[in-house]
């Protein structure tokens, strides 16, 4: 059968208008996807760069005191058993009031119920009553951050005996950083609060125990 000339005609002049709405069904709403997609990202990269942007200020103009600041804070609470710091604190208490310290027994690391790690560290104090209050007074103004957790006095003429038990306390540094792109908050009012309480804990003498090249007893707290 012979299609006729005026069919054959119409037909090849609409094929071009076929094209074109075949493109329309198609290929415009991927390309349409494609740069919403593409808008999408710009857009996030834009925010992720103000968010960079602003924490870059924040670091720069806080990396001094945020330097200071960390360093305060990993003494107070540091990352490693502190019964050796303490130890070190509570001597130089002693001395400072003019007691004697001896009898010294550290005990196991003990899970506290703040979530905490402790060590329970006991040791007898000898002289004057007023001064051994003194001592107890000054324990918690010391780093890292210690509490007495004990006390059983005896008195002899104006001298007195006390066996005390304080506790000290330490944690795991946080091992997970987060997400470079997650907005810089700063700290909170309470944050900041503790800092400054923090920061004006009287500093050990030493942060670290040294290593030590002697090999000798596996109890330092004998004598």
């Amino acid at each position: 059968m012979k299609i006729p000339k005026s069919i054959e005609m119409f037909g090849l002049a609409i094929l071009p208008t076929l094209g074109v709405i075949v493109v329309s069904i198609f290929v415009v709403p991927f390309g349409i996807s494609q740069v919403t997609g593409i808008r999408e990202k710009i857009s996030q990269e834009q925010v992720n760069q103000n968010i960079l942007s602003q924490k870059l200020n924040t670091l720069t103009s806080v990396s001094d005191v945020a330097s200071s600041q960390s360093s305060v804070v990993t003494i107070a609470v540091p990352d490693s058993n502190t019964a050796l710091i303490t130890l070190s604190q509570m001597k130089i208490l002693a001395s400072d009031n003019g007691l004697t310290l001896s009898g010294v027994k550290g005990g196991a690391e003990i899970k506290d119920k703040t979530g905490l790690s402790r060590v329970d560290v006991s040791f007898d104090l000898n002289g004057p009553r007023p001064q051994i209050f003194a001592f107890l007074a000054a324990v918690n103004g010391v780093s890292p951050v210690t509490v007495v957790s004990k006390i059983k006095m005896n008195e002899s003429g104006s001298s007195a005996l006390a066996n005390v038990t304080v506790r000290s306390f330490w944690s795991p540094f946080p091992t997970k950083l987060p997400a470079v792109t997650e907005p810089e908050t700063g700290l909170t009012a309470d944050e900041k609060n503790t800092v400054t309480k923090v920061s004006a804990l009287k500093q050990p003498i030493f942060s670290e125990v040294p290593a030590s090249e002697v090999l000798g007893r596996s109890d330092p707290f004998t004598q």
